[in-house]
């Protein structure tokens, strides 16, 4: 019988087969983030109304538009229209093209950092989706669902493009945070903080609407929780007491 001799790089690539797999998906979508960026600047009015509005909110808030005021002077003139964004995600699009404008125009700025976000906000969902799962099922189902979520049309095209500035993408990767969160077994009390900071995200308007099917399955997770315990859940006591004081001293609640 004849063995096959295994050079260094197929050694590599079995030894560590997600790094591999996570390497080529980063080239995909950086490849992706290029071309899609390069004709942005015809084809950004395009977008949806969401990620445009979100762009005129950063320019607003950059223009010297208070933090803590929301509201869309350009829209119903000249009361405007109170937008219920957060200006976290305001924050994060900034931070990618103020640096840029101090050596190029704004509006060159602007589109390499509304480039920029969605793709960091696609990698990072990568990595999670990556080691989340080779920690719980092993690395080749963690190769798979590499895989797969580069291939998704849904999450690449519709909510992970260059440009695409709405707070979706953002929520596809803090609920996949969640997720992994919750069957975390190793770590209860971790995971359960891990969690209760990302369950703070649907609380700044689900709070408030008393009646919404938002707030009623938080409200189910969180009694699952409790039930289930730091074994089972992955949630502990101190984690849940931990969300629900941020969102009081927050003034959500």
């Amino acid at each position: 019988m004849i063995e096959m001799k295994l050079t260094p790089a197929m050694k590599f690539c079995q030894q560590r087969p997600l790094f591999v797999v996570l390497c080529g998906a980063v080239v995909i979508v950086l490849a992706k983030a290029v071309m899609q960026g390069a004709g942005m600047e015809e084809n950004f009015i395009s977008m949806g109304n969401d990620d445009i509005m979100r762009l005129v909110m950063v320019r607003d808030w950059l223009a010297g538009q208070s933090w803590f005021d929301t509201t869309q002077y350009r829209l119903m003139p000249p009361e405007g229209v109170l937008i219920h964004w957060s200006r976290y995600i305001d924050a994060g699009i900034a931070a990618f093209i103020v640096p840029f404008s101090y050596f190029m125009p704004m509006e060159r700025a602007e589109l390499i950092g509304t480039a920029i976000w969605p793709t960091v906000i696609l990698i990072l969902t990568l990595l999670v989706i990556g080691y989340g799962t080779k920690r719980i099922f092993g690395p080749i189902a963690a190769c798979f669902a590499v895989m797969c979520t580069v291939l998704w049309p849904l999450l690449g095209d519709l909510h992970a493009r260059a440009g695409n500035l709405d707070h979706h993408n953002i929520q596809l990767l803090m609920m996949v945070i969640l997720v992994y969160a919750v069957v975390w077994p190793e770590r209860p009390v971790a995971a359960g903080i891990i969690g209760g900071l990302l369950l703070l995200s649907r609380f700044p308007r689900v709070w408030k609407a008393c009646f919404s099917s938002s707030r009623r399955a938080l409200w189910s997770l969180a009694v699952a929780c409790l039930t289930q315990g730091p074994k089972h859940g992955g949630f502990s006591w101190r984690s849940l007491l931990l969300w629900r004081w941020a969102v009081s001293f927050s003034g959500w609640a």
